[in-house]
């Protein structure tokens, strides 16, 4: 069984390393089978790229004009204001390198040359979701238009890992900004009970910000961003758009702009993804991949320049990125997408029958509570599932056996990132970063001369140092502290008495071991030392079957939106401890 797991491992490493070879040159002869979707299109020889209907500078624009609509209806207006009718003059208004370029388009023609066919661009939608419907429906292979990551569309499609990251800007008139006395450093303040107008254009993700900001608002769809921008100028109106599209805008009207204020959301939960947007059927290696690889490895958000360029290395870095996303399929699409069922699907999800406060913990009647428990439900609220079940299961072996039996939709009870169950399972992303620390005995410090300085004497003092029998704690402890002398333990409350006690002179846990432990047993605590180990952290996230990779993107864009993957330790334990406190007061009477 193990082997036949590390051969799986080392077929995607293969499969990968051979198509970043074949991106950075031409795919070999015709003949070479590919993955379903990587042949359909190499088949037809050409790539089609969904994108937007009018021009969009830095990322999508001609450079003899700018292409606009009237109807269904295209126009390329020069410089000079002369217009040319793309019905009548088609090759004027067409998509060659010479005059169709940005940021976007040459991602696009990157990707396209990548996989040795033509790109064809289709700019048929005239709202940003009925690009996504395009993509959907396989009409487009992928979609490369400025779009923006939202829970409802990661229900639809599949999306990358975002290439550019954008903030979104309040626009509202000067005498309104000044009549609600608004502090540019933090605008929601004054704002947080705006009931006036909110002008929006038809079909963009910044309907559904908008409805969340500003609730007590009436959102007033307009058929055009220009339409929703100058409506600002109103008495008791405001605008939200990326700011992009307001630098545009203010540059094209600046006798407009100058009677507007731009009020900036810097929090990073208002952050505007961008990414690719791809077919639900289309499989990726990247899926496999990120939940192995560490952190670190990860794409970085693209920097564009003031002229729509950017550095040649990390275009080349990015394209074959994302080249290798789409070149491997699955054949397990149709159970992949089930749990997105909405309205009609329960949510099965597997925890552990252990206490980890302030993750989880129990009542007396056996209820889950704890922070997992309440990010969990909030989910299923946010999904539309008819119901929520908890499957509890006595420990780590059989809870993995019901993920691999695809007993359960997922899981969660503190599961930390590993290498092992990263060769049979999915991660979403992380929603907590646990440090390790060391506790000392303070009698075995001052007898082995470690008050000053310990972690560089550990290995020469000789002091035995505790830690659960767990490889994923051996192995820190032997890699971070070479020679020092491990003794493992079956359980925290083992190690805990064990140091206490003398038996060893140290033991060696995650930060929200050892504060559970303080928190429950204060006048313990005070015979111990807290130091902090050397910089290593573990990611908490939630596991999934290896097949249920659309669900697991849809649950990772619901983390971001709600500020799931910024969670602070010390934060869980001051909004819980009240609730564990309640608790234990119950259980005594």
């Amino acid at each position: 069984m193990r082997s036949k797991s590390r051969l799986r491992h080392f077929f995607i490493i293969a499969l990968t390393f051979i198509f970043s070879i074949a991106a950075t040159n031409t795919w070999c002869d015709n003949n070479q089978r590919f993955p379903p979707d990587i042949q359909r299109i190499k088949d037809k020889e050409t790539h089609i790229v969904a994108m937007y209907y009018k021009d969009v500078k830095p990322y999508l624009f001609h450079t003899n004009g700018l292409l606009q609509y009237e109807g269904n209806r295209g126009y390329l207006i020069k410089d000079d204001g002369s217009r040319t009718d793309c019905h009548l003059q088609p090759e004027a208004c067409g998509y060659s390198e010479e005059y169709f370029i940005g940021h976007d388009v040459a991602l696009a023609r990157d990707i396209a040359h990548a996989l040795g066919v033509e790109v064809s661009f289709d700019r048929s939608p005239q709202t940003f979701n009925s690009i996504i419907d395009l993509v959907a429906s396989e009409k487009a292979d992928m979609a490369i238009s400025l779009i923006s990551k939202t829970l409802t569309r990661a229900e639809k499609v599949r999306f990358s890992d975002p290439y550019l990251t954008l903030k979104p800007i309040i626009l509202m008139n000067r005498l309104d900004a000044e009549r609600y006395k608004v502090d540019p450093n933090s605008p929601l303040t004054a704002l947080r009970n705006f009931s006036g107008m909110v002008s929006e254009k038809k079909g963009t993700s910044y309907i559904n910000i908008a409805r969340e900001l500003f609730p007590k608002a009436t959102i007033v769809e307009q058929p055009e961003w220009l339409d929703a921008m100058t409506s600002v100028l109103q008495e008791n109106t405001i605008a939200l758009r990326d700011e992009s599209g307001v630098k545009n805008f203010m540059f094209k009207y600046p006798d407009k702009a100058i009677n507007m204020k731009m009020l900036n959301l810097t929090a990073a939960r208002f952050a505007d993804s961008i990414c690719i947007a791809l077919p639900p059927t289309v499989s990726t290696c990247r899926n496999g991949l990120t939940s192995i690889l560490p952190s670190r490895g990860r794409l970085k958000t693209r920097t564009i320049f003031s002229n729509g360029t950017e550095s040649i290395m990390s275009r080349i870095v990015f394209f074959l990125l994302i080249f290798i996303s789409v070149a491997i399929s699955d054949n397990t699409l149709a159970s992949r997408g089930a749990a997105l069922d909405r309205g009609t699907t329960s949510l099965a999800v597997g925890i552990i029958q252990e206490e980890n406060f302030p993750l989880i913990f129990f009542d007396s009647k056996s209820t889950p509570l704890g922070f997992e428990v309440a990010m969990v439900r909030h989910l299923a609220e946010t999904g539309g599932f008819s119901s929520l079940e908890f499957k509890q299961f006595p420990d780590q072996k059989s809870l993995r056996r019901a993920l691999s039996n695809q007993e359960i939709d997922f899981a969660f009870s503190k599961m930390k990132k590993n290498l092992s169950d990263a060769e049979h399972f999915i991660y979403a992303t992380a929603h907590l970063n646990l440090e390790y620390v060391f506790l000392f005995n303070r009698l075995a410090m001052a007898a082995n001369d470690l008050q000053v300085d310990p972690l560089n004497k550990l290995a020469e003092s000789g002091i035995s140092v505790g830690t659960l029998d767990m490889p994923l704690y051996i192995d820190q402890l032997h890699s971070l502290y070479p020679g020092v002398k491990v003794k493992p333990f079956a359980s925290k409350q083992e190690i805990f008495k064990a140091v206490i006690s003398g038996e060893i002179g140290a033991c060696y846990l995650d930060e929200m071991e050892v504060q559970s432990f303080f928190l429950s047993s204060p006048a313990k605590a005070i015979y111990l030392h807290y130091v902090k180990g050397k910089t290593y952290s573990d990611s908490v996230a939630l596991v999934f079957p290896w097949d249920r990779l659309f669900f697991r993107e849809w649950v990772n864009v619901f983390l971001n939106k709600y500020g799931y993957t910024t969670t602070q330790l010390s934060g869980l334990i001051r909004q819980y401890s009240t609730d564990l406190y309640d608790l234990q007061r119950k259980t005594q009477k």
